[in-house]
């Protein structure tokens, strides 16, 4: 990127507050909440650009598909 770009990016990064210096841990984040995930619990999954809340699991999009195909 150039100079100017990387500059004007990082004043409004620091006038929003959200410009992080790592080396500074005063800044590192303070979590309140561990959440723990069973991953034998998580499985791939489909959807559409229209109706994104509408996932489907891979394993049943055959069955899915062929019920939307009768539907109206």
């Amino acid at each position: 990127r150039d100079k100017e770009n990387v500059m004007c990016t990082r004043k409004y990064l620091e006038a929003v507050g959200m410009l992080r210096d790592f080396k500074n841990s005063a800044q590192d984040p303070d979590f309140t909440q561990v959440v723990e995930l069973d991953l034998h619990t998580v499985v791939p999954c489909c959807s559409g650009p229209k109706r994104p809340q509408d996932k489907v699991a891979v394993s049943d999009m055959k069955k899915d598909f062929e019920t939307c195909l009768g539907a109206k």
